[in-house]
């Protein structure tokens, strides 16, 4: 029994439909659709040539992607037994899931922090911007501002 992968499929592509297509190349004996690929299980003594045929077949619009499956691209209606090869935080006996508790607190330099980044935060109002000494008169006597145009001379005087 040979598993493959089948992906690009569409949204509302369903097992049956799929297990149809492969049943015209080759005996199928399994077909496990998760959304936008699927798991196509077949008995074939070579697997490769109904790759052959069926990659980039046209279903429903799409393309479909066949390839054999590796290990890794499991699909996600698999019952897992062993929980050793499991990447998931394993709980403590009661269940509370102690893996995420709170690193707890150091202390540098005989000040508390917190043990993520090791830094101590003291909210502070920030400075506001001093104004310049003379803000206020340089706004006063301003005048707007009114370029001089020069014109060109001519040369005639009037």
């Amino acid at each position: 029994m040979v598993k493959l992968f089948v992906g690009n499929l569409t949204d509302h592509c369903e097992a049956n439909k799929l297990k149809q297509v492969f049943q015209q190349f080759t005996k199928v004996t399994g077909c496990d659709v998760v959304k936008n690929y699927a798991f196509v299980h077949i008995e074939d003594e070579n697997p490769l040539s109904t790759i052959d045929r069926l990659n980039g077949y046209v279903l429903d619009g799409k393309p479909i992607l066949v390839q054999i499956s590796k290990p890794g691209l499991e699909d996600s209606t698999s019952d897992v037994s062993d929980e050793s090869n499991s990447s998931r935080p394993k709980l403590n006996k009661s269940g509370n899931g102690s893996v995420f508790k709170s690193p707890g607190r150091i202390i540098i330099d005989g000040v508390q922090r917190g043990a993520t980044t090791g830094l101590k935060f003291t909210p502070k109002r920030l400075p506001t911007r001093p104004k310049s000494p003379n803000f206020a008169s340089s706004q006063a006597s301003r005048k707007p501002f009114t370029p001089k145009l020069a014109l060109p001379n001519d040369g005639a005087k009037k």
